[in-house]
């Protein structure tokens, strides 16, 4: 059945897979508790200003080169995009049935979407064009996640983990990854880390 094919297509570019899956088979996604995944925020420092400085277009098609690159980055590693909320992008690894060295995947994600901005920016101020500067925030820990309403469904996560990776994002500096104690007691052995200090 084609149109059967088309809501399964439709429904898997939206949801992770086996949410999908369960959604099509009894009509409804059961809660889950994740005791461990890692959370990944983005965001641009300045944004709203740019919003002021460039048409409408301009700023979109800047914003869904970007994102369209991070979710490439995201199936790369096999990360879950779970949403952008304006200029910011959310991630995360663990959730699904991969739950393998899901710290380490998500950095990896993590650097390769700073290398991106990074050269795209070069590339910007040659054009003479506005640059984009951009925080990433990464925690480790527990969550709960599931579907939420009826018509315009979505796929979200809850938690004190997923507040903490915000304020990760929140507090990293332009270009940085900042990370959580958690996230780095599991990825300490295999990237090079540097001590920030007390952040106020």
């Amino acid at each position: 059945n084609i149109e059967k094919e088309k809501v399964e297509n439709l429904l898997s570019r939206i949801l992770p897979e086996e949410v999908s899956r369960e959604l099509q088979e009894n009509n409804r996604v059961e809660p889950k508790y994740i005791d461990e995944c890692s959370i990944l925020f983005t965001d641009f420092v300045g944004f709203t200003q740019l919003t002021e400085i460039l048409a409408p277009k301009t700023l979109i098609d800047l914003l869904h080169q970007v994102f369209c690159q991070f979710d490439k980055i995201c199936k790369k590693y096999e990360v879950d995009k779970i949403k952008t909320i304006g200029d910011s992008y959310m991630c995360a690894s663990g959730i699904k049935k991969n739950k393998k060295n899901h710290t380490s995947r998500l950095c990896m994600a993590a650097c390769e979407m700073a290398e991106y901005v990074r050269k795209a920016n070069v590339q910007r101020k040659k054009l003479k064009m506005p640059t984009l500067e951009m925080r990433l925030g990464i925690h480790t820990g527990p969550i709960i996640c599931g579907v939420v309403g009826d018509d315009k469904f979505t796929f979200d996560v809850w938690g004190d983990s997923v507040n903490t990776a915000a304020l990760m994002e929140q507090n990293s500096m332009p270009g940085k990854i900042n990370v959580s104690e958690a996230t780095y007691s599991r990825a300490q052995t295999e990237y090079k880390f540097e001590e920030r200090g007390e952040v106020v």
